[in-house]
């Protein structure tokens, strides 16, 4: 339960910052705006069915290490310190990343929307957001893994009676074999997906600070003294070279 609420709070965070986000920042309208006249022009909506279903099957990844979870949890298994140490990397994540967003568009609320955000999680972080997810998602993809290393098939005795009844029954029966041939190949799949999106953020975000604020003292020096997280490239272009 506190792995699965854990994937709650990401998707509700999530819906409720990009609603926030819709509905009280115009230049993101008109980007949403741009991406429908977009649409329009290539022929419709349809033509985006191919990106929704891929976001579909990522997201699907995504929660697959909950299932490995749960079908561990309702065999009984008995999880140790790695897992406990899992969860915390996730709601430690979760928590980098939720902070981030906010902390930026407080700031770039008071100071404007060109303002270079130095403080609090950016201090260390250049992209708490990003490199906040990418814990969240490999601790999620570590919990699905020890839950997959305790699976065992459920031998019928009056012992495991309980385990048979219902909807536990269901999961009970099914044979290790068969969970791990799905639900942990979707969940490599999701963690591999997820963090090529994350390092290619990482890297166009870097590439267009260094072209808007590459000339500024204060962003020469907050660049030297924070990490950009995983980077599809690593940014081995300093600010200074690209002035």
């Amino acid at each position: 339960a506190v792995h699965l609420f854990c994937l709650m709070l990401y998707g509700m965070r999530l819906n409720l910052f990009l609603l926030w986000r819709e509905l009280c920042i115009p230049r993101f309208r008109e980007m949403r705006n741009r991406i429908e006249d977009r649409a329009v022009q290539q022929g419709g909506r349809l033509n985006r069915l191919p990106f929704i279903v891929t976001c579909a099957l990522l997201y699907l990844g995504l929660v697959a290490p909950g299932v490995l979870v749960f079908k561990a949890s309702v065999r009984g298994a008995q999880f140790g310190s790695g897992f406990r140490l899992a969860l915390l990397g996730m709601y430690v994540g979760w928590g980098v990343a939720a902070f981030g967003d906010l902390y930026k568009s407080v700031v770039k609320a008071k100071e404007g929307k060109d303002a270079i955000v130095t403080g609090g999680p950016y201090a260390l972080l250049r992209h708490p957001n990003y490199t906040g997810e990418q814990l969240l998602w490999s601790a999620n993809f570590v919990a699905g893994l020890l839950a997959a290393a305790t699976l065992h098939p459920v031998v019928r005795s009056r012992h495991t009676k309980h385990l048979l009844q219902g909807l536990h029954g269901f999961h009970a029966l099914q044979s290790p074999k068969a969970i791990l041939l799905t639900w942990l190949p979707l969940s490599a799949l999701g963690l591999l997906g997820i963090i090529f999106v994350l390092m290619q953020a990482t890297a166009g975000l870097e590439k267009r600070q260094r072209e808007k604020y590459g000339e500024e003292e204060k962003y020469r020096s907050w660049f030297r003294k924070t990490w950009p997280g995983l980077a599809l490239r690593s940014p081995r272009v300093t600010p200074e070279s690209s002035i």
